[in-house]
Formats: C-alpha cells, sequence, structure tokens
C-alpha cells in the first residue's frame, strides 16, 4: 500500500484519486470527533482544523482514496468505530474511495459493503520464482538462484513457507 502511494507520488502510476495511506495500528480512536480525519492533520503535518479538512473531504471526496491498512490488526471495538468514522464524514460512503487491506480473517464478523474485492493468496510457483531470480540478479549472486530453488524444492517447511511473500523475502535475505 505505501509502495503503491509512493508511485503516485512520484507519477509512475497515472490515478484518478489522490491515495492516502492510512496505518490503522496507528489511528488514535480515544475520544477525537473524527480519528481518521485527525490522524491525516497529524500523520501528513497538514496546518488545519478538523472541520477544515472535514469540509475539504466533503467538497473533494470524489478525489480521494483511502488506503486503510490493517484492518484485521484491529480489535472489534476499533473496527466498529473505524466503520463509524468513515460513516461520519460527512455520508461520504458513496463519494471516497476505500481499499480496505485486511486478512480474510479480520472482515468475518463485520459487513462491509464493496463494489469489489481482490484477494490475494500469496505467489504462484511463476512470480516466486520470478522474486527470487530478481532479488539475487540484483545482488550480483545468479548462480544463487538455482541453489534455492533446490533448496525450496527439498524442504518441505520452507517450500511452503515461500509462497508467502513477507517469508519469501526473508528466506532469501537469510540465504
Amino acid at each position: 500500500a505505501k509502495w503503491l502511494c509512493y508511485q503516485w507520488v512520484n507519477q509512475q502510476i497515472k490515478a484518478d484519486c489522490v491515495p492516502i495511506y492510512i496505518s490503522l495500528k496507528d489511528v488514535a480512536f480515544n475520544g477525537q470527533t473524527n480519528p481518521i480525519v485527525h490522524y491525516i492533520i497529524n500523520k501528513y503535518h497538514i496546518n488545519t482544523s478538523t472541520n477544515q479538512l472535514e469540509s475539504l473531504i466533503v467538497k473533494e471526496g470524489d478525489k480521494l482514496s483511502l488506503i486503510l491498512d490493517g484492518f484485521d490488526e484491529l480489535s472489534s471495538e476499533r473496527k466498529h468505530k473505524l466503520l463509524h468514522a468513515l460513516e461520519t464524514i460527512g455520508s461520504l460512503k458513496h463519494k471516497i474511495n476505500y481499499i480496505i487491506l485486511t486478512r480474510p480473517y479480520g472482515i468475518i464478523d463485520f459487513h462491509l459493503e464493496s463494489t469489489s474485492l481482490i484477494e490475494i493468496n500469496g505467489f504462484n510457483d511463476t512470480i516466486r520464482n520470478d522474486h527470487i531470480r530478481k532479488y539475487f540478479n540484483l545482488k550480483n549472486r545468479p548462480t544463487d538462484i538455482p541453489k534455492v530453488q533446490l533448496l525450496l524444492t527439498k524442504n518441505l517447511v520452507l517450500n511452503e513457507y515461500s509462497y508467502n511473500p513477507l517469508l519469501l523475502s526473508h528466506i532469501i535475505f537469510i540465504y
């Protein structure tokens, strides 16, 4: 999600909406009238009041895309507060694009209305091997590519772990 925002800022991605990355674990849900607006003001050092930013969001909401990262890391109480905060940003459910990033278990008990759902479950063989190849070519160690691939084939545990992008990165970094 951060990479997506970074690419947009560097004009590598042409988008109709301005992406605003929000790390939900860092949002303070303790008493602010709207913790999302408060987070944006503090995180991005915007010199304005909560009311002014809310007014701007109401006016320009269709040009924003909130990337809400870590929904699954929130307690049930904080999830409810987040959903309430999103509803109270001036009835913008139909205007602002939301991208909620979560593991599947994070939304089991919550009804989230969505126009689309994208599920990413890790790497397939082609993408995994591509990742290995790119990593070792960048490190000028192309001879290690077949060695790591053989290691993953022979070790069932590492092979299973290697289909998770984060764990694969750790495996090849340690190798």
